[in-house]
Order: structure tokens, then C-alpha cells, then sequence
């Protein structure tokens, strides 16, 4: 949610109560890792301006624990590796660079070599 140029609030679509830091990371992925592989011209660079936005946003209000963050966004990033390797036909799992795009965000959090069986 948001009103002029400010996030207001994130709706947690699973109507759970739970930890933030799977929402942040959750919406850390989507900027991140996901927008710039699908949206036409939208760089890293834009997303890395709408990351910094968010997050200074969020911080403005609630503390965030940058851990707890990084390991919720590389389950989600997994998430969504999974479902690219899943043969698909939509737009995830059809976007050339997202295969690399989540494998490298899983590998800088993780610091574990991800090994596909077609290398």
C-alpha cells in the first residue's frame, strides 16, 4: 500500500500473522530478482533505487533484521527456481535470465554452489 510516494503498509497476502522479515523478503525478491527479469527496461540499477526506497521507507517505521530478511528471500528466490525448472510456460518460467538472476541471489545468501544437472 502506499499514498503520494510512500509505502504505507504491506498486505501479507497469506492473511497469516507471522514474522516480517518473510514479507520484506518476500517483497526484497519481487524488486530484486524478479521485476528486473520480466519488466521491459527496467534495470537493476532502477531496482536497486526502489529497493533502497523500500527499504528506507519500512525502517522509517520497524527496525529490519537484515539476516532474518536475506534468509527469507532466498527461500522465496528457491521457491521460484523450483518453479522455473518446473518446464512452465509463463512469464517466470519463460524469462531467459531468471534461472541465473535466482540462482546468484541464492548463492551470494547462501554462500552454496547451486549444481543443475544439465551442467
Amino acid at each position: 500500500m502506499y499514498t503520494s510516494e510512500y509505502i504505507t503498509g504491506i498486505i501479507d497476502w497469506n492473511l497469516l500473522i507471522g514474522d516480517p522479515a518473510f514479507d520484506v523478503g518476500h517483497t526484497i525478491k519481487l524488486i530484486m530478482d524478479i521485476a528486473p527479469n520480466i519488466i521491459d527496461g527496467h534495470t537493476l540499477t532502477m531496482a536497486s533505487q526502489n529497493n533502497e526506497r523500500y527499504r528506507d521507507a519500512y525502517q522509517s517505521v520497524r527496525p529490519i533484521n537484515d539476516e532474518a530478511v536475506a534468509a527469507c528471500r532466498a527461500s522465496q528466490c528457491t521457491g521460484f527456481l523450483l518453479h522455473y525448472l518446473s518446464g512452465k510456460k509463463d512469464i517466470i518460467a519463460t524469462s531467459s535470465s531468471m534461472r541465473r538472476s535466482l540462482t546468484n541471489t541464492i548463492e551470494n545468501i547462501t554462500k552454496l554452489k547451486i549444481a543443475f544437472p544439465d551442467q
